[in-house]
């Protein structure tokens, strides 16, 4: 998956800028806004969400807490993209205190109870007897979540990173509500330094997905691994395939169209272990007759191919 991850990323910073790919990105942020929300309690599908953000209209019969869920996160989530791309060789880090207040300032402005931007000041129980810090530590772990994880990796680390950033933020638990929310923000406002889309938490892991983050608390990370790196390699097959072929050897096809019928599992099993470039749809693999050629390659050639 680490190979595939740094091929997908390494595909996207070289894409041009294309009104096809922009319309991607922009479906991405919706998608991660629905979904994130969704984890939050509310129950706008992904027209009702649409409507409300593109046109203002609280459509469907829901309440009025959950369009102010929706159109609060929305806000917080705009302002996670708007983070400018990171420049290589900056060592300041990604994300700073402010920039955290600020998501939860915007994510729960309209939540009762809550004050925005300010720090807890009760004791927490989390799931399994795992107890977040006192309040009065807050400050210096939220210093210290910055210090550890605010500075960029490397594109074969992304999705480890992240899980990490999920996990220890939710483990401090630094506000009184929404620090779900506010940890999905800041995860995502670290992609868009890193010029990544957003993570969206994949529909097959929604229910898997707080379970995942409850296992992590207690060391054990693999399940939130996974699941993060789903979404990731999700969201960038999502924004690569939806390039417009420049070249018809650059167009997508199903793999198993343009190669013999007897070796159909031998290319399955290349792009699988992250030798052939591919992306997937709809669950069917989807190559280029660019990609496959490289492919075919001598190994010697294929070496000399690659970046030095």
């Amino acid at each position: 998956m680490d190979v595939r991850l740094e091929g997908l990323i390494a595909s996207l910073r070289v894409a041009p800028p294309q009104a096809t790919l922009a319309r991607a990105w922009r479906d991405l942020r919706r998608e991660e806004i629905t979904r994130s929300t969704a984890l939050a309690g509310s129950r706008l599908d992904r027209i009702s969400v649409n409507a409300l953000l593109d046109r203002g209209i609280a459509s469907g019969d829901f309440p009025l807490a959950d369009y102010l869920l929706v159109r609060d996160y929305a806000q917080a989530a705009d302002f996670a993209a708007s983070r400018l791309p990171f420049v290589a060789g900056d060592p300041r880090p990604l994300l700073a205190l402010a920039d955290i207040r600020q998501l939860h300032s915007l994510a729960a402005r309209s939540e009762p109870g809550q004050t925005p931007g300010a720090w807890r000041i009760a004791n927490v129980a989390l799931a399994d007897g795992v107890v977040a810090p006192p309040p009065w530590l807050v400050p210096r772990e939220v210093d210290a979540f910055l210090e550890r994880h605010a500075h960029a990796p490397t594109d074969g680390e992304v999705a480890r990173w992240i899980a990490r950033v999920l996990a220890r933020f939710t483990r401090i638990l630094p506000f009184a509500g929404a620090n779900g929310r506010v940890a999905r923000l800041i995860a995502n406002a670290l992609l868009a330094r890193r010029g990544l889309p957003p993570f969206v938490v994949p529909t097959r892991a929604f229910d898997a997905y707080p379970d995942a983050i409850d296992r992590a608390h207690a060391g054990s990370y693999e399940r939130l691994d996974r699941i993060v790196e789903r979404a990731l390699a999700y969201a960038l097959e999502t924004l690569l395939a939806s390039r417009e072929p420049a070249d018809p050897s650059d167009e997508l096809v199903p793999l198993a169209s343009i190669v013999p019928r007897r070796s159909v599992a031998r290319f399955y099993k290349a792009a699988e272990r992250g030798r052939l470039r591919h992306t997937v749809r709809d669950g069917r693999i989807y190559v280029t007759r660019r990609w496959l050629a490289d492919y075919a390659l001598p190994i010697r050639e294929r070496v000399r191919k690659e970046p030095a």
